[in-house]
């Protein structure tokens, strides 16, 4: 009878099963150590992101509204501002609650913002009223019936006969105004200078 020692068989076996199963444990070790160095990469790059976010404000004009996402905003001798309006974002029209799709061109609006190194910028709040600009009368033309206003916002406009002039309450002029008084202007839109209302104090 012939008897095979398989002994050493055996032992070989175990021995290449327990290192197998090493390697396969290490494997999962590295995988668990690779997957946890993006985790934290990940959270270090997210906490970058929000810590290099800023907060800014601007006054400015509607120029333009693209859809109910995202409007053009004109500031005064500045560059316009793209402003991308995300459904979080407060925005109010005349003091009320409102859209996007309610703004139109040539309102005024007090914008803040986000600005973050990469990526369009993102508005907080936007509030909206109709077209006016308040500061001091710059300059009167009485023949061409124009009379320029200085604020936050300049713009020349265009007197008509349906222009109700106000002056410290009472009707009034063009010829009846100068230059330095205090003045709000309601108009239509950035595209027509054409004078509504003007409210005038001494």
């Amino acid at each position: 009878m012939q008897v095979f020692n398989t002994s050493g068989d055996t032992f070989g076996k175990n021995v290449l099963g327990a290192s197998m199963g090493k390697l396969v444990i290490a494997r999962h070790m590295i995988f668990i150590v690779i997957m946890i160095v993006i985790m934290v990469s990940a959270g270090s790059a997210t906490v970058f992101w929000r810590g290099a976010a800023e907060t800014k404000t601007a006054v400015g004009e509607v120029k333009s509204v693209n859809g109910s996402s995202e409007i053009v905003v004109a500031r005064y001798n500045k560059d316009d501002l793209v402003v991308r309006v995300p459904t979080a974002a407060t925005v109010q029209k005349d003091k009320a609650d409102s859209r996007v799709s309610s703004l139109e061109v040539g309102d005024t609006v007090r914008l803040t913002y986000i600005v973050r190194p990469i990526g369009p910028l993102e508005a907080k709040v936007i509030r909206a009223t109709s077209p006016f600009i308040q500061g001091h009368i710059a300059q009167i033309d009485l023949e061409a019936k124009t009379i320029a206003i200085e604020g936050e916002l300049s713009r020349v406009f265009v007197v008509r006969d349906q222009t109700v002039i106000l002056k410290n309450g009472s009707l009034a002029h063009l010829y009846d105004l100068e230059v330095g008084m205090t003045a709000k202007a309601e108009y239509r839109n950035v595209l027509d200078p054409q004078l509504d209302l003007l409210l005038t104090e001494e």
